[in-house]
């Protein structure tokens, strides 16, 4: 083996490993709107995937609530977020650049879409 094959076997592999060790597609901010009988809120969610955890937090105009037993599987995602005392579990999947979120409180399940929020830094 010549080293010129040597060496683009050798690129070639590090660049399988670069790829791989990229960023998951939830990572980043998103949005969605909760109606509530008393106003719209808007809710910013900010994902960080790490190995198996997520971690983040969600912001709204009343604060920020962190991102609780964060869990990550194959393309699907749980957290809790504690609202007022009380563990609300969301759940998540990547489809078509949106996020499918089902949010589990007081016994009902709700669905949400997230649309990814541009990152103005980044432009």
């Amino acid at each position: 083996m010549t080293k010129r094959s040597l060496l683009i076997g050798i690129l070639a592999i590090a660049g399988v490993f670069a790829l791989s060790a990229g960023t998951s597609p939830v990572d980043g901010k998103w949005k969605t709107t909760f109606n509530f009988p008393e106003g719209d809120v808007e809710v910013i969610y900010t994902f960080k995937v790490e190995e198996e955890k997520l971690t983040g937090m969600a912001s709204t105009y009343m604060g920020d609530a962190y991102i609780y037993n964060g869990k990550v599987g194959d393309n699907e995602y749980s957290f809790d977020l504690d609202v007022g005392g009380y563990m609300v579990g969301h759940k998540l999947k990547f489809e078509q650049e949106a996020l499918k979120m089902t949010v589990e409180y007081e016994w009902n399940l709700y669905e949400f879409t997230l649309e990814r929020v541009e990152d103005k830094a980044r432009e």
